[in-house]
């Protein structure tokens, strides 16, 4: 496709799980009348860094199974996670805000770790004891959903 990628892989980075699901993330301000968001690999066939499967009738393929992508508007709530990568503590700053809002961290399992009422726009919650590894934050309200992710160290 003649089109340029705005969140690429690392060279010589495959996803090449079988098993498991694969955190893809990135960020991309619209600029203004964007109505599609396209998912794909833009490499041009046979090239060296596309990985391929080959099938049992020499018929070459790549495929990803996606699940749960978001596109938020980000100019009435966002929140800022920091420090990210965090190693004992990590605060979360909500910005023009005025509501309750559930807050739910999920491992890489998807397994609640976390779970609250978050009653002011900056908390600072203790990850000591978290395990190493990507966590996901979920922030609720009435109306919106706000997803980030940050890496215990």
């Amino acid at each position: 496709m003649p089109y340029t990628p705005q969140i690429v892989s690392p060279p010589n980075v495959f996803i090449n799980d079988t098993l498991n699901w694969t955190l893809i993330s990135g960020d991309y301000i619209a600029h203004g009348g964007e109505k599609y968001i396209t998912i794909g690999n833009f490499k041009p066939y046979g090239m060296t860094d596309t990985l391929q499967v080959i099938h049992h009738n020499n018929y070459s393929a790549a495929y990803y199974f996606i699940d749960d992508v978001s596109v938020v508007d980000c100019t009435t709530v966002g929140v800022e996670v920091y420090p990210n990568p965090a190693t004992n503590q990590l605060t979360l700053q909500l910005k023009n805000n005025k509501q309750k809002n559930m807050l739910e961290i999920k491992d890489m399992l998807w397994q609640t770790v976390y779970n609250e009422t978050m009653l002011t726009p900056i908390i600072t919650l203790d990850i000591s004891t978290y395990p190493s590894g990507v966590y996901f934050i979920s922030i609720r309200d009435e109306k919106k959903i706000i997803n980030r992710k940050f890496i215990k160290e």
